[in-house]
Formats: C-alpha cells, structure tokens, sequence
C-alpha cells in the first residue's frame, strides 16, 4: 500500500485494530456456539437450571405476598363498609346501609379468595 502522508499510516493503524477486534468477537462467537453445541439445543447447565429455580422461588415468594397484602386489604374494606352500614342505618338510611353491607361482603368473598390463591402458591 503507498502512503502519500501521515493520515494514511494513521488510517491502516485504525483499520487493522478493527479487524484485531473483529477477530476476537469472531473468536467469543465460536466458542460461545462450542458451549452450546456442547450441551445441546435445549440444554441447560446446572448454574441455568439453579439460577431458573432460584427465580422461580423469588417469583412464587413475590406472588404469595401480593395475595396476602389484597387479602388484608380486601378484610380491611368490609370492615369499612361495615361501619359505614352502622352508621347509615343510625341515621336511618337503611337502602344505603344494605349496599355497604353487601359490598363488605363482596370484600370478604374476595379476601377468601385471594388467602386461597395464597395458599395455592
């Protein structure tokens, strides 16, 4: 290759680095493509498979807490239109008072519904 001037020497530096990093990307992809020909197409390492275990019990923890904070929140809100009731039906509004009763009912179906969900996690 003729060089005319100094930018051509720093031009073929900055091109044969690049073809250095080229190589050894080439060099991670195969060996990387070795690994997993080495332990098949659907194969897992035993480090997959226990950080796959591990996330999964994180993922069941998270889920089992979820359920139980709604729980206690659903038990909280039928306490809540309980009072709510007592206090219509104190003052006489007995048709606002059955609605907040049966909200709170509707409140506990679902806290023993989301303690069951707990349960099943």
């Amino acid at each position: 290759m003729e060089r005319d001037d100094g930018g051509s020497d720093e031009l073929i530096a900055e091109v044969e680095q690049r073809r250095a990093q080229i190589d050894e990307r080439i060099d991670q992809l195969k060996a990387r493509r070795r690994q997993i020909e080495a332990r098949g197409l659907h194969g897992s390492t035993p480090a997959d498979v226990l950080a796959a275990a591990r996330h999964a019990q994180v993922a069941h923890q998270h889920a089992q807490q979820a359920h139980r904070r709604a729980e206690g929140r659903h038990e909280q809100a039928a306490v809540a239109h309980d009072r709510a009731a007592e206090r219509l039906e104190a003052v006489g509004d007995v048709a606002r008072a059955r609605e907040h009763r049966e909200a709170a009912e509707d409140m506990r179906r679902a806290a023993a519904e989301d303690a069951r969900a707990a349960a099943e996690e």
